[in-house]
């Protein structure tokens, strides 16, 4: 058995993405865990209506430039993780809310978690334009064909925690003697496309726009780049990207 399957998730005006989000994981975990930054639109309101959902406030911020704000990544991450250890978690899925695993693995995710091999699962992002297309220089930076894979799950005993600097951050585990060592240099599993997840983040242009606005603008990443210009180039979705 996969033991207890905690999802969380960091939220702040997210009520565009919360509700498929909260309804995506519902045949995979036993608990989906929200904790909002302070949002001023309906995210708590429309979490909070759905199974499964426990939602707490995390109240820190980090003063930006030209009157932005935001919760520190890091924290609000490991807010989330030691909530999850502490509801009794076996396993531990990491989402943001604009990032949804595709039919396939809203399908069988759970029985991924029974046969799993090693402690740690890692998932292919597919980065939607639109809603037919998709930057395919995210999910294959490298060599072409071979799919870059990011953190996805790990089982709650492994201790992984977030650490860095808004709104960059990285995940490391502890050892024993409280050395930190990067996730990847532990045994992990890839689970390949068609498995993966679909990430809405450049749903439509607009979205995209405000997106580059808010980092240019609060100071975060000054020479913020548009997704069209980092991405490479954009390819029709395949029959398996879609929810």
């Amino acid at each position: 058995m996969a033991g207890k399957i905690v999802t969380i998730v960091r939220t702040l005006n997210e009520e565009r993405n919360i509700g498929k989000y909260c309804w995506a994981f519902q045949n995979i975990s036993d608990m989906i865990l929200v904790a909002d930054g302070g949002s001023t639109d309906n995210t708590v309101s429309i979490a909070k209506e759905i199974p499964k959902v426990k939602v707490r406030t995390f109240d820190k911020r980090v003063e930006l430039q030209n009157g932005y704000w935001r919760n520190p990544d890091w924290e609000h991450i490991n807010f989330l993780v030691e909530w999850a250890e502490d509801e009794g978690a076996e396993w531990i899925i990491f989402e943001d809310a604009d990032d949804i695993p595709n039919y396939l693995l809203k399908a069988s995710g759970w029985r991924l978690f029974e046969e799993a091999k090693t402690d740690i699962m890692l998932v292919t992002d597919i980065f939607l334009w639109g809603k037919d297309k998709h930057l395919i220089g995210l999910s294959q930076p490298g060599t072409p064909g071979v799919w870059q894979p990011s953190l996805w799950a790990w089982r709650a005993n492994q201790q992984i925690r977030a650490f860095g600097d808004p709104p960059h951050f990285q995940f490391c585990y502890k050892d024993k003697f409280g050395k930190a060592i990067d996730f990847d240099k532990l045994p992990h599993e890839h689970i390949m496309p068609p498995y993966c997840r679909l990430h809405y983040n450049w749903i439509t242009p607009e979205i995209a726009m405000s997106h580059v606005d808010y980092y240019r603008k609060s100071g975060l990443i000054p020479n913020m780049l548009h997704p069209l210009e980092f991405g490479g180039r954009l390819e029709p979705l395949l029959y398996w990207m879609k929810e």
